[in-house]
């Protein structure tokens, strides 16, 4: 919809919840885990520098699950070259 996010570095429950999704991606058959991958993701889209409240349900209309997996993926190798330039 032409929305620009600034996603910053998650919180440590943030991370927890993305480290979860590898079983929920795995298991996307499952309605509950589609439910869950969609909750997740708008948390972490929470975490914007504008401030901007992300709910699930945005990112239902916006994303299919594909999309999911390439923000998620995207994303994971973002925070993990984060954590790189820390060490």
């Amino acid at each position: 919809d032409g929305t620009n996010l600034m996603i910053g570095t998650p919180t440590k429950k943030v991370y927890d919840d993305l480290r979860a999704m590898d079983d929920l991606i795995n298991n996307s058959d499952d309605v509950e885990a589609m439910d869950e991958l969609y909750k997740v993701t708008a948390a972490v889209m929470s975490r914007n520098k504008a401030g901007k409240k992300i709910t699930s349900e945005y990112i239902a209309e916006l994303m299919d699950f594909e999309d999911i997996i390439i923000f998620y993926n995207a994303y994971l190798e973002f925070v993990g070259e984060l954590s790189n330039q820390k060490n």
